[in-house]
């Protein structure tokens, strides 16, 4: 879902991964030939994908000499994310839990001066602490972007025309092709992707490719519909406008 926004590490910002708050303008499951049909069959995979509320989601971007992993499990109101990366810098790792409108997030100083723009400082002060961002926080909207499943599934909805490529085979089964540039979102700008969606029972996403002034991200959807919780960490202490940077 969110695909991990690593912004002063890298020197691109990577793109949200799910998110599904979409327009459905159609319901045909079949692979069609026309635009207007095209776009109803991908809107009718992302809805069917909403409706399972429950997916895990492993995602990697990679640059030149950097790799970012990240495994979301996203909830229709609540999610996890466990980030990593790997580059020439120092120690960069976070877990960000979703649950309501609380973000929780643990995390090296590296990570909390990239992703809530903490002053070095601060970030040495606190990395490893389990810390609360309210909502009223200028950075939570961008920071919980495509956590959850229906903020997960909007980050994959495609603006104009959306395409439809030759179907192929991945880990065994059919997957119809779709590509388009994907709807902006905070935090993250449009990309060019190519969603893969299965073939078989209800048609979700099971592949998102996507690539951006060099950065490449390849995300892989498992496991719908299957629920999970995730619990908040206990004693963590509520982040001050006055910790971190402007941007």
């Amino acid at each position: 879902m969110n695909r991990v926004r690593f912004q002063t590490v890298a020197p691109i910002a990577l793109s949200g991964t799910l998110v599904f708050s979409i327009t459905l303008i159609g319901e045909s499951r079949a692979r069609a030939s026309t635009p207007t049909s095209v776009a109803a069959a991908y809107n009718h995979a992302l809805a069917d994908a909403l409706a399972k509320k429950y997916v895990v989601v492993e995602s990697a971007s990679t640059a030149t000499n950097f790799r970012g992993v990240a495994t979301f499990l996203s909830g229709p109101t609540f999610a996890k994310e466990t980030a990593t990366l790997t580059y020439s810098g120092p120690p960069f790792k976070f877990v960000e839990i979703v649950i309501g409108k609380s973000l929780y997030m643990t995390g090296t100083a590296a990570a909390l001066t990239d992703s809530l723009n903490f002053s070095k400082t601060n970030a040495s002060k606190y990395q490893n602490e389990p810390l609360l961002l309210p909502s009223t926080n200028s950075l939570y909207l961008s920071t919980i972007d495509g956590t959850t499943t229906p903020s997960g599934v909007a980050s994959i909805r495609m603006k104009g025309t959306v395409s439809e490529g030759k179907s192929i085979t991945y880990k065994g089964q059919l997957v119809n092709v779709y590509s388009g540039n994907s709807v902006a979102m905070p935090g993250s700008p449009s990309v060019h992707e190519t969603v893969y969606v299965s073939t078989t029972g209800d048609p979700v996403p099971v592949l998102v490719k996507g690539k951006s002034n060099g950065l490449n991200v390849t995300d892989s959807f498992s496991n719908w519909g299957v629920a999970f919780k995730v619990v908040a960490p206990t004693h963590a202490i509520t982040i001050q406008p006055s910790w971190t940077k402007l941007p």
